[in-house]
């Protein structure tokens, strides 16, 4: 896990200078170790966690002779089985790293044969031998972060937006309004957007070519693109989940430092730590225990661990603590962002790095199988649409005089959040069930002469964008929308730099390439069955 940062080089600049200030501000992200690389065309600087070939593995890596250079943040599963496949193939590999895997793929088969091939988390950057052109790449799901400024022909990308604005290019950079409507709907930013006019989220699943000033955007995967399996029952493909679930953990358990596990009781996280245990007896679990009893699942996590017989962690968090997290999260942060679990999120990392450099975590689990609430009111979404959106305002002003129940998830408030889906249409609606603010409480928000354009337009427009087709069924097409919104731009984002704040690296295996496919190749009453969510994870564990 690493923290990258890089430009096409202007004789105007010191770059030695600049990639140094890039790096510098993120340099929680890499604390182990700090290398750039810089030539005629191009500057590359990273920093590195070290998780595998601790000797070995150095960044940036770059080719004295024809001018091939990389520099990567994340990790490639599978890599030593692509190494073995490469020494069979008479190529010439300088170290036992994922990185020499990955920057010999890229010289040998090209971005997109490559892209298709691995799996992984990763953000790279790479030039291809004896070209001046530049390729950036992210993967399939967002885990990792990247992105970037083209500003007077010059490219300029990062790991994050802080990084980029210490370039002179980007530095007076200008406030993105319209993004900042969306933010107030969602709680954070969609698709491209980063609160900044000029800098852009490269999408996951997709890679940029940049060549003479200009940049061309491809699409390498689509969760939209993978075809419903066939010819099989539930049972059979229970097991296959298992079974490719199994091999994803045993992929993602493999560094050269301490790896331990989040175990929080739910189905997902105990479905990783029982695997686990099957790959490394001496896991530990981590958990946190929160001073509020509606937000603590400490409880479930401690019945986990005493059924699995493995060692478990318990956080004590204080008051205290949160309130250090806030103002330390505050400090860091570079784009609008308001998901509080980033807090529980953040100290788990924290502690849990005292002990592990890597934890695996259950991230994707409700997205591949529709185990949000609001996969269950896709059955009720045209009934939803009918309601007059006034009504939804009336529902929260009865609340607000009949219950004072603030706890998380209590019936109060999941009314309250539906409320605002209220005559929405179904493409849209949960978008709204999720918001931070009302329609008519944003109203009280805005002056017209500051954001001219339609509020709920800005929002609307993103998703139309990202999910270009639809189908029949509502849950897939739900389950699309939160693979290319919520799932990157809000869980993946919180996961990202909670963590990394930390130097500490989290691991998905229910994204890995795969699983993440098989899960996504399900049909949908797999997933939801009546009202009950997550009903193939519920079968996988008792099968387990």
């Amino acid at each position: 896990m690493c923290g990258i940062a890089g430009f096409t080089t202007d004789r105007d600049i010191r770059s030695d200078n600049v990639i140094s200030k890039m790096l510098k501000v993120i340099r929680y992200r890499g604390p182990d170790d700090e290398n750039t690389f810089i030539d005629q065309s191009i500057a590359f600087g990273h920093l590195r966690l070290s998780i595998i070939d601790l000797e070995g593995g150095h960044q940036p890596r770059a080719n004295g002779v024809n001018g091939g250079a990389l520099v990567f943040n994340g990790e490639i599963y599978g890599y030593k089985h692509l190494a073995k496949e490469m020494l069979s193939k008479s190529h010439r590999l300088k170290d036992d790293s994922d990185t020499e895997v990955l920057f010999t793929l890229l010289n040998t088969i090209g971005i997109e044969n490559t892209l298709n091939q691995i799996n992984g988390m990763f953000a790279l950057a790479f030039r291809p031998q004896n070209t001046k052109k530049i390729i950036l790449a992210r993967d399939r799901f967002g885990e990792k972060p990247l992105y970037y400024a083209v500003k007077n022909e010059q490219l300029i990308f990062a790991s994050e937006i802080k990084s980029i604005l210490q370039h002179p290019l980007c530095c007076n950079s200008a406030m993105d309004r319209e993004s900042i409507s969306t933010y107030l709907t969602t709680e954070y930013l969609l698709g491209e957007s980063t609160g900044f006019v000029g800098i852009k989220k490269l999408l996951p699943g997709h890679f940029l070519i940049f060549e003479n000033g200009h940049v061309a955007i491809n699409k390498y995967f689509d969760t939209n693109d993978i075809p419903l399996i066939q010819h099989t029952n539930q049972a059979e493909r229970i097991i296959m989940l298992e079974e490719t679930l199994n091999q994803s953990i045993e992929e993602l358990l493999v560094a050269d430092v301490p790896v331990g596990v989040f175990l929080s009781g739910g189905i997902d996280s105990s479905l990783i730590a029982a695997i686990s245990k099957q790959h490394q007896n001496g896991i530990t679990a981590h958990t946190i225990k929160m001073p509020k009893g509606s937000f603590d699942e400490s409880s479930h996590a401690i019945q986990v661990a005493k059924h699995l017989n493995i060692d478990l962690n318990v956080i004590e968090i204080t008051n205290k603590d949160i309130l250090d997290a806030f103002n330390n999260i505050g400090e860091l942060l570079d784009q609008p962002f308001a998901d509080s679990s980033m807090i529980p999120t953040y100290l788990v990392s924290q502690k849990t790095r005292q002990s592990v450099k890597v934890a695996l975590g259950g991230d994707g689990a409700d997205e591949l199988f529709a185990g949000y609430v609001n996969f269950k009111l896709t059955r009720f979404s045209k009934l939803i649409a009918l309601l007059p959106s006034i009504s939804g305002k009336m529902l929260r002003r009865t609340l607000s005089l009949v219950s004072n129940d603030n706890s998380y998830m209590a019936k109060s408030f999941l009314l309250r959040q539906l409320s605002y889906g209220f005559g929405k249409d179904s493409r849209y609606q949960s978008m709204h069930f999720m918001s931070a603010l009302s329609d008519f409480e944003q109203d009280n928000i805005w002056k017209e002469v500051i954001l001219k354009t339609d509020r709920n337009g800005c929002t609307h427009q993103v998703i139309d964008t990202l999910l270009a087709t639809s189908s029949a069924d509502n849950v897939k097409n739900l389950q699309e929308l939160f693979y290319k919104t919520y799932l990157p731009d809000d869980i993946l984002f919180k996961v990202d730099r909670a963590s990394m704040y930390n130097s500490l690296e989290v691991r998905s295996p229910f994204l890995s390439k795969n699983f993440a496919e098989l899960a996504i190749s399900c049909p949908s009453n797999d997933k939801l069955r009546g009202l009950t969510d997550l009903a193939t994870l519920n079968r996988t564990l008792n099968f387990i």
